[in-house]
């Protein structure tokens, strides 16, 4: 039986309106190493530059039927589903801006797909976009470009190729315009950097301040490591709360242990409060308490302070 795998999803949202983009592939098609299934980037149902309302005009027909659209993470998605990911993923679409920086990308390759007689195949309006206006602008001219085609008896798609699979989607912290900013790969800070070599640590008063104009100086000159590559800007504003809040566990089982890290539904725990898990400050410690501890009713949880 085939059917579609989807590995990743990015919607843009412009002036024109709504674009996803999805990374999907057939689960019978490979590359030609034959190695692993082939995929690329499309615009999801052709249409670039809709909104939230036409997509879920467009995929009503589809429900109803077998609950198994595509598979995603080795798991069906049903109806549900395909309502929950529209709804979700339109309500957070991304700027062309933020997404190219947070990926540390200059542009996207935007072009129309033309399949003519006799399985002929061009690209037509190409365009190399970096700004919310450009790919206005291409959205534009891809729908005239679609049009035409099709009048003449051709199939054309339009696409916007991202010249990796792994594209993150932008940071809700993340903040562009900040006049001076961190550098940050997973849970660790750049706190130094050569042309040799770099340097991390995992606690953020350890970090080095940049401007942004360092920071994306960084970002080109040290591409060569791969967490450099990956890493993401966020406001050095952070570094100055106090990341003085710890999560104790004020009686039960574990007693006077401190919270280190929540893994999997299970949690960690040190003796010493400075081996503990620092949150910014108490705000944020209190709301991560109080998701935690619903899955511990038999133990009482505090915030204390690490000073």
């Amino acid at each position: 039986m085939s059917y579609t795998i989807l590995y990743n999803t990015m919607f843009l949202r412009s002036g024109e309106g709504i674009t996803p983009c999805v990374l999907s592939g057939s689960n019978n098609c490979y590359d030609a190493s034959n190695r692993r299934r082939d995929r690329s980037w499309s615009v999801f149902l052709n249409k670039p530059g809709t909104t939230e309302k036409e997509m879920l005009a467009a995929v009503e027909p589809w429900l109803g039927g077998y609950q198994e659209h595509w598979m995603r993470g080795g798991k069906w998605v049903d109806d549900a589903g395909l309502l929950r990911w529209v709804k979700s993923n339109a309500h957070n679409a991304y700027l062309l801006e933020d997404v190219l920086t947070e990926n540390h990308l200059r542009s996207v390759n935007c072009c129309v797909s033309v399949w003519g007689t006799g399985y002929s195949y061009r690209r037509e309006a190409e365009a190399i976009c970096s700004t919310t206006q450009e790919l206005d602008n291409w959205i534009r001219l891809s729908r005239k470009v679609i049009v035409d085609r099709k009048a003449a008896g051709e199939q054309a798609f339009p696409a916007i190729i991202f010249p990796r699979e792994n594209i993150r989607r932008p940071q809700k912290f993340m903040l562009p315009d900040a006049p001076k900013v961190l550098l940050k790969h997973g849970n660790s800070y750049l706190r130094s950097y050569q042309a040799d070599g770099v340097s991390w640590s995992r606690s953020i008063k350890d970090a080095q301040v940049f401007t942004r104009e360092e920071a994306d100086a960084i970002m080109d000159t040290c591409s060569i490591f791969s967490s450099i590559r990956n890493a993401r800007v966020i406001d050095a504003a952070r570094k100055e709360l106090p990341y003085n809040a710890v999560i104790h566990i004020k009686s039960g089982r574990n007693a006077g242990a401190y919270l280190v890290r929540r893994v999997r539904g299970r949690i960690r725990l040190a003796n010493n409060i400075r081996s503990a898990y620092h949150y910014a400050d108490e705000k944020t410690a209190i709301a991560a308490m109080k998701k935690i501890q619903p899955s511990y009713p038999f133990c009482e949880l505090e915030v204390l302070f690490d000073n």
